[in-house]
């Protein structure tokens, strides 16, 4: 009787705030407090200041949180108390029934039946968000849901939940088709895909990021400031933490070899002009150029003059579409791209200048229109295959080396995205595939570089302790 009354009275203390959490929760948050399984399986409570404390002792799943208390179920089957301010600890019950782990652990904001997206407005009926829905995820301030059978994120704020008239949820970006789940925190979403590899969407800025699987067990993922974790599920469906990857520094360390990669790049030209000999000048012309526009178009426009042959050259390349920059009468960088972008387009060597072959292709009436999204493949290679490679890399599709070389490394990186953005795999760059990636103005130049992600909180992990074993009502101090 005893038990069954302090039972009662924790759920009214639940019931007191609304804090984010589900079944088998590893993450849970009142706004103020967080508290999430990490290391260990240990329980980790960060405080408002950032002070992050251990709970050593293995937990299966966090129940619920009020303005002032913890409930967490450990692994050994026993219900846990924290008093959040004062960091100290009590067993509830070392052995609850089912009926009373119900009555403490806290609801979702919404149900998700039959791919059936529903939450209840102010009048107790139930108000569909959504059909087609495979998995649903909420924090404090947004409902998170992967829509059009996994292939969208969307999200939707949470105090348009109050009334019967909801506010029309926003896109975010691709989703991921077949996915395992889906967890949400107050700064990341992720999303374990079929293949056990994880995206991850920043929600400080959308940004997104992927993480090829850590192992085939994976089912689940967490993002609690910069720090990824992933878990395994045991037979008996008992979620354990595998691992834990620090994002900020996995991105510092890319960043960094993409700007070893873009600086070597700058300093090497590629290729080296004297692969083709320029045709020798001489005092006198000989009398084979004696055509003033062979003579116009012999000589070659390159990279750092100017003069009425660059302007002209640009005019053209502005002409037929391609992104020359400003008609300036300057070979800068700007037209060196377009350049080259033309040059692979009439399948000629991308080199710093526009030789005699490459001016009288540019002045055709058969010379070809710039295309953003012209399909790219296993095999081919140049800028083009340079700016794919660079935009799946910044978008955390690694495809290797920034080479300009469809291998099996990019390959690999297109599938990934394809896949996560729930369209058909197939391993090719095509016009549905770039437009995703680019957006629908194409590739920016100069190309973007690595998005830095600026955590929402830098939690300060204290030394875990070994707690005494406890019985009911003994109380110990969380450090």
């Amino acid at each position: 009787m005893k038990r069954k009354v302090q039972i009662l009275c924790l759920l009214a203390l639940a019931l007191l705030a609304f804090a984010v959490g589900a079944n088998a929760e590893r993450y849970i948050t009142n706004g103020s407090y967080t508290a999430y399984v990490g290391e260990n399986d240990y329980t980790y409570l960060e405080d408002p200041t950032g002070v992050t404390k251990v709970l050593q002792t293995a937990t299966k799943e966090l129940l619920s949180m009020t303005d002032t208390h913890l409930y967490c179920l450990t692994m050994d089957g026993r219900l846990y108390d924290i008093d959040l301010a004062a960091s100290t600890t009590s067993v509830v019950s070392s052995a609850p029934t089912q009926a009373d782990i119900d009555a403490i652990t806290s609801k979702p904001p919404y149900t998700l039946e039959n791919g059936t997206l529903s939450v209840t407005g102010t009048t107790g009926i139930p108000v569909v968000v959504a059909t087609g829905v495979t998995l649903a995820g909420a924090n404090t301030t947004n409902l998170y849901f992967l829509d059009n059978n996994g292939a969208s994120l969307k999200s939707m704020p949470l105090e348009s939940i109050g009334g019967d008239t909801l506010v029309a949820a926003t896109q975010i970006g691709p989703g991921s088709a077949g996915a395992l789940s889906m967890s949400v925190t107050e700064n990341g979403v992720v999303i374990v895909a079929a293949d056990h590899s994880m995206i991850i969407v920043n929600l400080t800025n959308n940004s997104y990021s992927y993480q090829a699987a850590p192992s085939t067990d994976v089912v689940s993922g967490l993002l609690v400031g910069t720090k990824l974790y992933y878990y395994t599920q045991d037979q008996d469906g008992v979620y354990h933490v595998a691992g834990r990857i620090d994002i900020a520094q996995q991105q510092d360390a890319l960043a960094t070899a993409a700007n070893a990669t873009a600086a070597t790049a700058t300093a090497t030209p590629t290729p080296k002009p004297t692969a083709t000999p320029t045709p020798k000048r001489t005092a006198t012309p000989t009398p084979r150029a004696t055509s003033s526009s062979n003579s116009s178009s012999s000589s070659n426009i390159t990279y750092g003059s100017s003069g009425t042959k660059v302007k002209k050259m640009q005019k053209r390349l502005s002409g037929l579409g391609y992104p020359v920059g400003s008609v300036d009468g300057v070979f800068g960088d700007n037209t060196l791209y377009a350049l080259n972008l033309f040059q692979g387009d009439v399948g000629y060597t991308e080199r710093k200048y526009a030789n005699s072959s490459t001016q009288e292709k540019l002045n055709s009436k058969s010379a070809p229109t710039y295309d953003a999204f012209k399909g790219l493949k296993k095999n081919d290679s140049g800028i083009r295959v340079k700016i794919l490679q660079t935009y799946l890399y910044i978008y955390g599709y690694n495809p290797g080396e920034l080479d300009g070389v469809y291998g099996a490394n990019t390959k690999a990186a297109v599938e990934r995205f394809q896949f996560a953005s729930g369209i058909p795999v197939t391993g090719e760059a095509d016009k549905t595939t770039l437009i995703l990636l680019y957006g629908q103005s194409g590739p920016s130049y100069p190309l973007p570089t690595t998005p830095t992600v600026t955590p929402t909180f830098g939690p300060v992990t204290m030394p875990p302790v070994t707690m005494p074993p406890v019985t009911p009502g003994t109380i110990t101090d969380l450090k």
